[in-house]
Order: C-alpha cells, then sequence, then structure tokens
C-alpha cells in the first residue's frame, strides 16, 4: 500500500474490488435453484445408520477406556513408598525456635479478676458492653 495515497484513492480501489466479487459470484436465485434441484434428486438421508455407527464408536470407546484404567495395577513405584515414608518423619532443623522456655505462660489465659468489676461499677450490663471513654 502506498502510504501517499489519499482516501479517495482507496474508496475508488475497494469499489472496484467490490463489482469485481459482483460479477464473479453467482446469483442467490441460481445457487438456490440448484440447491433444490439437488436435494430433489439426492437419496434419502439414513440417519439411523449415522447414529447407529455413532453409538457404536461410543461404546466402542467406553470399552477401552474401562479396558485401560482397570487393567492397570494400582501399586506405585517403590521409590515412591519410601519417599512418603520419610517425608513422614522429618523434623525441621529450626524446630527449637518455636519451643519457648517458658511455654507454660504462653498457653494459659489470664485471668484478670475483680478488675472489671471495679472498673464498671455502677454501669448496667449494656453500659458496660458498649461502655466508651468520654473525653
Amino acid at each position: 500500500m502506498n502510504p501517499d495515497m489519499d482516501d479517495n484513492q482507496l474508496r475508488q480501489r475497494f469499489h472496484e474490488l467490490k463489482q469485481e466479487d459482483a460479477r464473479r459470484a453467482p446469483s442467490f436465485d441460481r445457487v438456490w435453484r440448484r440447491a433444490a434441484a439437488r436435494s430433489e434428486t439426492a437419496p434419502p438421508a439414513r440417519s439411523w445408520v449415522r447414529l447407529a455407527t455413532m453409538a457404536a464408536g461410543a461404546m466402542l470407546l467406553a470399552a477401552v477406556v474401562v479396558w485401560l484404567v482397570s487393567g492397570r495395577p494400582r501399586t506405585s513405584p517403590p521409590g515412591v513408598q519410601f519417599a512418603a515414608a520419610s517425608l513422614a518423619d522429618w523434623q525441621s532443623p529450626t524446630d527449637f525456635l518455636m519451643k519457648a522456655s517458658d511455654s507454660d505462660l504462653l498457653s494459659a489465659v489470664p485471668q484478670f479478676e475483680g478488675v472489671s468489676d471495679a472498673m464498671f461499677a455502677g454501669l448496667s450490663a449494656t453500659d458496660a458492653v458498649n461502655h466508651k471513654e468520654k473525653p
């Protein structure tokens, strides 16, 4: 394509291509009549033969899949069982860092008896729950 071509020249070329295509293409009526004549002279479609062929193919495919799946042994290769056993016994080399020396402090929830009673003394239950500090 020429970059110096203006829009009018481009339109003219596309118009010429469209006319050439129209000259080469057969008319719709002619194509329609041909198709109608061909359908009248063609032998009737044997849909039951196609259906039976497709059903037989599907059954054959299903039989092959079942044979392949059921015929294979269900055992794992020997290396897989060893790897699974060794992974189950594995321990992290930094596991000791997760254990605190005072694990008693971390496993129990602290109890503050009496503190909450003194803070909310004189408030109703809903006021104690919805209590907000006033400025």
